[in-house]
């Protein structure tokens, strides 16, 4: 499961205020794709309508609106949201997280077995 990052501030915010409720949303949501996709921010246009409850035209003027307000950046083959990076971790940060996880988790259970082998009660 991943988290993403909202500063306590957002509601208030200039960009979240010129965008209007609907985009706003839009922008939360997209936060939260990126998050749990590990897509560093970004958002391709095929993603967007399956992202949120509004309909594929819906979602593009949305989307529209929150490149006009600066809160996402239109790339290529989507939309990137600005700044993503500067308060959530990057997937190669968050691949390295689960890695050392990973690592500690088979060092302890190497040594519980360790431990049994050795006849101590807890391992």
């Amino acid at each position: 499961m991943s988290w993403v990052k909202l500063d306590d501030k957002l509601p208030g915010h200039r960009k979240i205020l010129a965008a209007s409720p609907e985009a706003a949303w839009l922008h939360i949501e997209g936060l939260c794709y990126c998050a749990q996709q590990e897509t560093d921010g970004a958002i391709p246009d095929t993603a967007l309508a399956m992202l949120t409850r509004f309909s594929k035209p819906k979602a593009t003027k949305l989307a529209a609106r929150l490149v006009e307000v600066g809160l996402w950046e239109r790339n290529g083959a989507g939309y990137a949201i600005h700044d993503y990076l500067d308060y959530n971790p990057s997937r190669k940060e968050l691949e390295a997280r689960r890695e050392i996880k990973r690592r500690a988790g088979q060092a302890g259970g190497l040594a519980k077995q360790r431990g049994k082998e050795a006849g101590l009660a807890d391992g």
